[in-house]
């Protein structure tokens, strides 16, 4: 009986050894994924970068944050060169940068980005007084031809629960939504803030 016991203690112990091996394996290979997916799909801004503002620059190249959507599943940035600036969207849950636009780069150029309530659309507006540019995109790629605005100052925003945006024009406050229907509302002066009543 007592052989027994001890044959069987001791194949208790093998048992939870080979346990401990098995989860310290996973564990091991988990982690070699996730270096191997950070150096391959996510090598221009790796997940652990975020949620800081400043994101790390490298060989010339400098990486901004612009903007979180709502639901906190994708972040917006910039990725500035000596001579462009591009904008990313990173998808937390693929892991995945989509490269929606670039521009040239401006000295002291403003760069401004604001999503949708649907988590999807965003507007982004670049450029200096005088000479904006204001770009409607979702999280894949651009949508319709840039907003040209030469304007003294920036001013755009979405609607909270509608897709539809508004921004100004001239003397004209422009209501406009994704699929381009746009409504002028004459308002006599050119506005320098904006902002949609909930």
């Amino acid at each position: 009986v007592l052989e027994e016991r001890a044959k069987r203690q001791q194949a208790e112990t093998e048992l939870q050894t080979a346990r401990q091996q098995l989860v310290e394996a996973n564990t091991q290979r988990a982690e070699q994924q996730k270096a191997v997916m950070q150096a391959t799909a996510v090598s221009r801004v790796p997940a652990e970068l975020f949620p800081q503002e400043l994101l790390k620059s490298s060989a010339g190249t400098t990486f901004r944050l612009l903007g979180w959507s709502k639901d906190k599943r994708k972040a917006a940035y910039a990725e500035t060169t000596k001579q462009a600036e591009r904008l990313w969207i990173f998808d937390m849950q693929t892991r995945q940068p989509n490269k929606i636009t670039e521009w040239p780069l401006g000295k002291g150029a403003t760069t401004q980005l604001d999503w949708a309530f649907d988590n999807e659309h965003f507007l982004l507006g670049v450029g200096n007084p005088g000479q904006y540019t204001l770009y409607l995109g979702d999280s894949a790629r651009l949508l319709g031809a840039p907003i040209q605005l030469f304007e003294p100052q920036l001013a755009f925003a979405w609607s909270p629960n509608q897709l539809q945006f508004a921004y100004f024009s001239g003397l004209q406050l422009m209501i406009q939504s994704p699929k381009g229907t746009t409504l002028p509302v004459q308002v006599g002066a050119s506005g320098t803030s904006l902002a949609w009543s909930p």
